[in-house]
């Protein structure tokens, strides 16, 4: 509602995740976006981070071979009773929360070609929401699935793990780490492990310089726009599927 009233009133807006509770709703937002010319963007700010780009030069360098699996994993103990993310009516769950950091790693780090295989949502009906689940995904061109898992009943875990023909990457603390923080790398091969830690780095400054950048972009505007899509059409996917 708030989303659609800004940018009828031709403001650029910076939406928290979701950006919409289900697919129409984000295309009807987008599609008001791209008649006005406005800058729309989604808050997943990991990806803003430095870490992400020293993984992307690990893979360049070959450091692990061509890939052959992704998994993304972001889970954390149960909230207090009454919390926001419990309530249904308003967008709550697991799924559009803890399974959008997962899903935005997938596209994020392994491409958008990706279509939804099998998913799970366990619903609480005490709290009448989804809380925790899972997903699998699968490139139809290299057959490389990607496992995801999420949930608010877990034992804490934010991360991901890229796994290849001759090694493993497994990027830790990697959705939420603190802008003094030094998340860390693991670089596994035949008979070695290397630790690399990553300099601290403040993912919601550069988030917003990403956005900043993206009101005078007419290129960067279509990338949010259809990232903004596919994340929304793949979590839509993931309830539908659950359901069949």
């Amino acid at each position: 509602e708030w989303i659609i009233k800004a940018l009828d009133a031709g403001k650029h807006v910076y939406a928290e995740k979701s950006f919409a509770s289900n697919y129409n709703e984000a295309c009807e937002m987008v599609e008001l976006a791209k008649t006005k010319n406005l800058a729309i963007m989604e808050g997943f700010m990991f990806q803003y981070h430095r870490q992400h780009q020293k993984v992307f030069e690990l893979l360049r360098n070959n450091k692990i071979g061509e890939i052959r699996h992704f998994s993304a994993t972001f889970c954390f103990p149960p909230l207090e009773k009454g919390n926001f993310r419990y309530d249904e009516v308003i967008g709550g769950g697991a799924l559009l929360d803890a399974a959008g950091y997962t899903v935005r790693a997938c596209h994020f780090i392994m491409g958008n070609n990706f279509e939804l295989k099998a998913s799970s949502l366990y619903i609480d009906k005490s709290l009448g929401t989804n809380i925790y689940g899972s997903a699998y995904l699968v490139n139809p061109e290299t057959k490389i699935g990607a496992a995801l898992a999420f949930g608010f009943d877990n034992f804490y875990q934010s991360r991901y793990e890229i796994i290849g023909q001759k090694g493993k990457i497994t990027a830790e603390r990697a959705f939420t780490p603190r802008k003094d923080f030094s998340p860390k790398l693991i670089l596994e091969n035949e008979g070695t492990i290397e630790e690399i830690f990553i300099e601290p780095d403040n993912h919601f400054v550069n988030a917003f310089k990403e956005f900043y950048t993206e009101i005078f972009s007419d290129i960067k505007k279509e990338h949010h726009y259809h990232d903004i899509l596919l994340q929304s059409k793949t979590l839509e996917q993931i309830k539908t599927k659950e359901n069949q």
